[in-house]
This record gives structure tokens, sequence and C-alpha cells, in this order.
């Protein structure tokens, strides 16, 4: 029996192949330069001929709650497996194959270096938007940072994304607030008189482009690199801690995802409260905001923040290293007036599926929020 062959060996590539029996692939995610079990894996199949084939993972839940993310050679667009179904395995997943195909799998919607390089093209001619480089990576590559602004702002918030590589919603909701930064809406316009907008959409870059977890990288990850004795061990955060100090940023919002699903915190978004107690009222106050401008097909609820001290949200929680989180690290300084962690699920918001689109859309509601947050005049 012709059996299906599988590569990772392309952009954003993971994968572990186990065995074969049959019509059924034995699976695994690579787990290199990783401490634990995470659940992040990619790759490509090419099928000899029509059938069902099944492809188990035996190790660990790595199928989402709409199944995997797919698409066929040749397509742009990926969906999910389930469609908007309930997928009810975490271990396993089946495809039928019409014939002889190419197809990509994902744990979720990948978001590669080129799609930010087509996202930023979009602005080509905008004089208002800039993409420079933050700095180079571990491994030689270009960090992006884009700049929105019009005039010359005195002030700035700042948005980061992809501390853990595979963590790709996140990028579709930076995408979507973005977009809305720049847009002709008054508010928008305002917004950009008053504050320049940065970005910096992939903070583990290596990680992104690799294929690698990102999550509980050895010997600690990127968002466990900040505040520790010694400096810092990645360039993308000695660069964005510079970066911080010169532009004294009056908002810090960095974008993540949870864990894959199940769990009480992990099928809904929310912010990741904030230890520093000074700061707790404006997140909350943000948090408001968040729920009203957020649209139905993503929605946020403002009583799902984690608060600090609960479940894994702890002084010092699981992901090792001596160093902080980054939007905890920010809190520290005296000049935010806000800085949180926003969590955005894999594929479903409670029961509402999520795609690029929707995810956008809720980027969008994060912009409207901290638009209307910091055009209230600071307390206390």
């Amino acid at each position: 029996m012709k059996t299906p062959v599988l590569s990772a060996d392309f952009p954003g590539g993971n994968v572990r192949v186990l065995g074969i029996e049959g019509d059924t692939v034995h699976l695994a995610p690579d787990l290199r330069e990783t401490q634990r079990f995470w659940f992040f894996w990619r790759f490509r199949a090419t099928f000899p001929a029509a059938g069902t084939w099944r492809f188990e993972f035996p190790d660990g839940n790595c199928v989402g709650t709409r199944g995997p993310a797919v698409r066929r050679a040749g397509e742009r667009a990926w969906r999910w497996l389930s469609g908007d179904a309930l997928h009810e395995s975490d271990r396993v997943f089946e495809w039928t194959s019409a014939g002889t195909e190419t197809v990509e799998f994902c744990q979720c919607i990948p978001y590669q270096g080129a799609d930010f390089d087509a996202f930023a093209a979009s602005f080509a001619g905008d004089p208002r938007v800039t993409v420079a480089e933050l700095c180079r990576s571990r491994a030689g590559r270009s960090v992006p940072l884009l700049r929105l602004r019009e005039g010359e702002p005195a002030q700035a918030v700042l948005f980061t994304c992809r501390h853990h590589a595979q963590e790709s919603m996140a990028s579709f909701a930076l995408e979507g607030l973005l977009r809305a930064l720049a847009s002709d809406e008054p508010w928008a316009a305002a917004f950009r008189g008053a504050f320049e907008v940065l970005a910096v959409p992939f903070v583990d870059r290596d990680g992104v482009e690799d294929g690698t977890q990102g999550k509980f990288r050895l010997p600690h990850d990127h968002n466990r690199d900040y505040g520790a004795a010694g400096g810092h061990l990645y360039p993308e955060c000695a660069a964005l801690e510079r970066l911080l100090d010169e532009r004294r940023p009056a908002a810090v919002l960095d974008l993540h995802c949870p864990y894959i699903r199940g769990g009480e915190t992990n099928e809904h978004a929310y912010l990741v409260g904030i230890q520093a107690e000074r700061l707790r009222p404006a997140q909350a106050a943000f948090g408001a905001l968040l729920e009203r401008r957020c649209p139905p097909e993503s929605p946020y609820f403002a009583a799902d923040t984690l608060p600090f001290g609960a479940l894994w949200n702890q002084p010092t929680d699981f992901s090792g290293g001596s160093g902080m989180g980054f939007s905890r690290w920010a809190a520290a300084k005296p000049w935010p007036r806000l800085a949180s962690g926003i969590e955005i699920p894999f594929a479903n918001f409670r029961e509402k599926t999520q795609t690029p689109d929707t995810i956008r859309a809720f980027g969008r509601g994060i912009a409207a929020a901290l638009a209307e947050f910091l055009a209230t005049p600071a307390r206390g």
C-alpha cells in the first residue's frame, strides 16, 4: 500500500513522523529547543491516491476545537477542517483524498514573515507608515518594526506579538488593529496625531520562520527575558527595552494565544491581570471599553479578565527562567497608563468559530477601545 509523503521543509514547518501503519500516520510535534511538551505542528502531505487517512498524535492533545487548519496546494486561504462544528478528538483527525494531491495541515492558521510583508506592502506610498528594523535576530534575520504616525506626536503606544512563535492568531489581531488605526475614521486620525503607533510583529522572529514552538524555549523563552539579572538572552528583547525607554509609551499591549483548547480560560479572549496595583483600575476601564467595542462574531467580556494570582497568572509561573513576561515588566515602568497581555484563542471564542477576518475584527475592537481609553484624561 502506498503511503502519503510528509514534509516540514518550509518556513514554519514542524512535525515528527513516528510511524505509518496501513492508513494511520502517527505524529508528534518537533520539540527541538523546548523544555516540555507543547502542541504546535505543521506539515505538507502528498497523497498517492484516493482514500481516507487517519492522523494520530499519541503523546498529547494537539488537535484543536475545529480540527486542524487545512489548505490544498495552490490555495491561498486556510479553513478549519471541522468548519463550525466541534472537533471532538484532541489527538486524531482524518482526511479523505479524492486522488493524488498535496495538502497542508497545521494546528492553527499560520502567519509567517511573508504574510506580514504582504500586509506592510498594502501601505506602500502611505507616508504615515514606515517599516524599519528593530534589530537582527540571533540567526541574523531582520526583525521588523512598523511605525504609524501623523505629524510629530509627542507620545507613543506599543504593540508586540509572537513572543511565543507559534501563537499565530494574535498576528491577525495585530493586522486588524493597525488597519483600524490607519483608517480615515475621525477617532483614528485624532489618535495618530496624538500617538505614534509602534508595532513589533515577530518578537521571536527565528522561531516563527524555523517552525519552533517558542513557548518553553530553552533555557527560557522570549517572554521570560525581561528583568532578570545578567541582561537579555535575545536581541529582540534587548531592543524592545531600548525602544521602551526611548519612547516611554502611554500604553503597551502584548498579544498572545492561550493553550490549544479546554480548561477555564482557553476558549475565550481575556486580559491578563496585571501585577502592578496602580494599573489595575486602568486595565479594568480598558476591559469595559473593549467589551463594548468588540463585534458579536468575536466578543469580549470584561468579566473574563484573569486576575493576577489566579490560575497560571502567578508571580512565578510555570514558564521557567528568572525573568518576567513583557507586559508585567513594562507595567513596572513609571510611565504607562496601561500595560497588559491579551490572550486570543486559536479557533473559537466560546461557541463562535474564529477565522483571520473575525480576529482582525477583534483587533479593530482593541484599537477603538484603546483610542477611547487614552482620550479620557488620566486620573490620580
